[in-house]
């Protein structure tokens, strides 16, 4: 598989040898950055692994989809794709994000979000927020897919995911860490006396 193999290229350049990194490697680059004189290749380098972290969740994303379609839970005695992933090493939180913007880009209003995850210029968590939102908004009024596309396209320039969630009406402004909860009015009357 091509991926397998872009994945072993990647760890070889990062390998560290006993008698130092050979020179020209991204490990040779990490261990011995000259000041000024390497910024350029370092700030490429991590534009390029950012674009590449984008695009593996993409592929994630993709993978969840496609289980789901092959009932590949169901065979493997699981519940969902996210339970595959995590069985296959992810954090609970990427694998669950993952069979979201799974879901997600079956959307065909959603399609800038997946496009520009695709493409890497669209981080998972931003996607992740605008889907929500999306789904937040459609949640509460009945919109067409004019509207839908205002609203994609009004989260999506927002600058990080927590601005998307606030934008949407997702986010606590007394605690920003509760998404969607609100404290109730009997533990405010009592948090005030």
């Amino acid at each position: 598989m091509e991926l397998t193999d872009l994945a072993d290229r990647l760890a070889d350049e990062l390998t560290m040898a006993t008698d130092g990194a050979p020179p020209g490697t991204l490990a040779a680059l990490f261990e011995r950055p000259r000041p000024a004189g390497d910024d350029r290749e370092l700030l490429a380098v991590t534009a390029a692994a950012l674009r590449l972290r984008t695009i593996a969740d993409h592929v994630l994303a993709c993978a969840c989809t496609a289980m789901e379609r092959a009932e590949l839970p169901a065979r493997k005695r699981v519940c969902s794709a996210a339970r595959i992933l995590m069985g296959l090493g992810a954090a609970p939180a990427v694998a669950h994000r993952a069979a979201r913007l799974g879901r997600a880009a079956a959307d065909p209003r959603l399609t800038p979000v997946t496009r520009g995850m695709r493409d890497g210029a669209v981080s998972a968590e931003h996607a992740d927020a605008v889907a929500a939102g999306l789904g937040h908004v459609i949640g509460r009024v009945e919109i067409d897919d004019d509207v839908a596309a205002t609203v994609v396209a009004s989260l999506m320039v927002q600058s990080c995911p927590a601005r998307v969630k606030d934008k949407a009406g997702l986010g606590d402004p007394a605690h920003p860490h509760r998404i969607g909860r609100r404290p109730s009015a009997g533990g405010r009357a009592r948090r005030t006396q």
